[in-house]
């Protein structure tokens, strides 16, 4: 895979990441998971961001090692292929925690490339 593969992947992610944060901006945990259009937004975007980190070249995630990349897959794994036990708790703590940081590294990486 060569690096322009890479930014394109790494792209993908910070574009799925804009989305998420467009889709839960001032909503409450409560009113995300009341509104049904809202959570299948967000775990689609998850899941976009889970395909493109596993396309990602082995080189660029092991020189990232800082970023969960296996929580990451493990994350799209879990919304792709148990998607009746995909707990919203953790789909929430995940946007809230997790995704910001996430967002800020691979713009990072992208700057670098």
């Amino acid at each position: 895979m060569e690096a322009s593969d890479d930014r394109v992947y790494l792209r993908h992610i910070v574009d799925a990441i804009g989305k998420v944060e467009r889709y839960v901006f001032e909503v409450s945990e409560e009113e995300f998971g009341n509104d049904d259009m809202r959570v299948d937004g967000v775990v689609r975007e998850l899941h976009i961001v889970g395909e493109a980190a596993r396309r990602l070249s082995r080189k660029l995630r092991s020189e990232n090692n800082q970023i969960p990349w296996r929580k990451i897959l493990g994350m799209r794994n879990k919304l792709v292929h148990d998607y009746m036990g995909v707990d919203l708790k953790t789909v929430w703590k995940t946007v809230a925690r997790n995704v910001p940081q996430l967002k800020k590294q691979v713009v990072g990486i992208l700057e670098k490339k």
